[in-house]
């Protein structure tokens, strides 16, 4: 929860903080889908006022493993869909090609192409070239933010690095959860 509430402000990029509370503002229905283990997404969700989330189901147990086992499936590709499938307007077919109408999906990862298959207005983060080439031929949305770090092989560093608990965050004016930006 520590890591949801302090954390988490001061790197979710602006742009993106200012999509969810429009979306939110509009009365849509928001649901944080991630592969993401379920005890980080579950609190991210709740800092951000999502509606649903849904994430990867751990094993538990009394001395957990340094890797820990999938409860179910890895919630990733395909899995997304089916994870979401009870929140989905009754009869819809996500294999038909049909697209909620009203809908809006962001992803950084092609892993998501199946979910904002789904949508009527998808939104790339920062893709790879690959994912780019899938999302133009599709006509989807690019989100360019700035990154809080210069660079691929830096960023993979960053991510490991937090993967152990090892970094630092700056101590920015940040968008707070609330809409609002500043330091607190």
């Amino acid at each position: 929860r520590e890591f949801a509430e302090s954390v988490v402000p001061l790197v979710i990029y602006p742009e993106v903080l200012s999509e969810l509370r429009r979306h939110q503002k509009a009365g849509r229905l928001t649901i944080l889908n991630s592969a993401s283990p379920g005890i980080y997404v579950a609190e991210i969700a709740k800092v951000l006022g999502f509606d649903h989330w849904i994430a990867t189901r751990l094993v538990w147990y009394e001395t957990m493993p340094f890797l820990p086992e999938i409860d179910g499936p890895n919630n990733k590709h395909e899995a997304k869909i089916s994870a979401m499938s009870h929140l989905l307007p009754q009869g819809f077919d996500s294999a038909s090609g049909e697209r909620l109408p009203d809908s809006w999906g962001y992803s950084d990862s092609s892993a998501d192409v199946p979910m904002l298959s789904l949508c009527q207005h998808a939104m790339m983060i920062h893709p790879s070239p690959r994912f780019a080439a899938i999302g133009e031929q599709r006509q989807w949305w690019t989100l360019l933010p700035p990154r809080p770090y210069a660079g691929k092989w830096l960023g993979r560093l960053q991510s490991i690095l937090q993967a152990f608990g090892l970094f630092r965050v700056r101590q920015l004016a940040a968008p707070s959860v609330d809409g609002e930006s500043g330091t607190e």
